[in-house]
C-alpha cells in the first residue's frame, strides 16, 4: 500500500489540473456505472475533489502531498472493502 501511495503521490505531483480533473470525472463514471451512487462513494468523490484541490501549482512544495494521498485511498481501500 505504502508504494502505491508513493506512486499516485508521484503521479498527481506531475499532473497537470486538466488532468487530474479528467482522473476525477473517470473515478466518478467508474462509480455511477451501476446507475446508483452511495452516500460513501459520493463522499470518497469529494474527498478526492479536495485532495486535487490542495495539490499547489509547485507540488514538491507541498510535503504532506504523500500523506494525504495515503490517507485517501487508505478510505477507498476501507469502503471498496466494506471493512
Amino acid at each position: 500500500m505504502e508504494q502505491t501511495e508513493r506512486w499516485m503521490a508521484d503521479y498527481l505531483a506531475q499532473a497537470s489540473e486538466t488532468e487530474r480533473m479528467q482522473l476525477l470525472g473517470a473515478i466518478g463514471n467508474l462509480m455511477i456505472a451501476d446507475d446508483t451512487v452511495s452516500p460513501e462513494e459520493h463522499t470518497l468523490l469529494d474527498d478526492y475533489y479536495t485532495l486535487m484541490a490542495g495539490i499547489p501549482a509547485r507540488p514538491e512544495a507541498a510535503p504532506n502531498l504523500v500523506k494525504g494521498v495515503g490517507q485517501f485511498f487508505r478510505r477507498v481501500a476501507k469502503a471498496v472493502g466494506g471493512r
